[in-house]
């Protein structure tokens, strides 16, 4: 709850967890080893599932369509850039969380009523 959701709160979780496992004897080159880690899954690229691109640009040539995403600012703006589907949507949110609350002040900005919202 503290650190957030994806790659960089779960890299932060993994160092805190690394101190505490190794009663704070763990070495910097250790840390390193773990940022590292956290460093490569931020670069790594977006596998789209097979079929998707076609899925997504269906639907977007009948409907308006908004992605609703949550996680780090910064990694979600850049995955969604690499996957090449961004000009497919009307919108990008992304979220801090995905509660009721969100999603209810996204459909009323697009005056959805939630029976039409997939």
């Amino acid at each position: 709850a503290l650190f957030g959701y994806g790659v960089k709160g779960m890299t932060l979780s993994m160092v805190e967890a690394a101190v505490a496992i190794t009663d704070a004897r763990i070495s910097a080159t250790d840390l390193h080893r773990i940022v590292g880690l956290g460093k490569e899954l931020l670069r790594h690229p977006v596998e789209l599932l097979p079929g998707m691109r076609e899925a997504v640009a269906a639907i977007a040539a009948d409907y308006p369509i908004v992605l609703i995403t949550k996680g780090d600012l910064f990694h979600q703006e850049a995955k969604v850039e690499q996957c090449g589907l961004a000009h497919l949507f009307r919108r990008i949110e992304i979220v801090s969380e995905k509660d009721p609350a969100t999603y209810a002040r996204v459909l009323e900005e697009f005056q959805l009523p939630a029976s039409r919202f997939v």
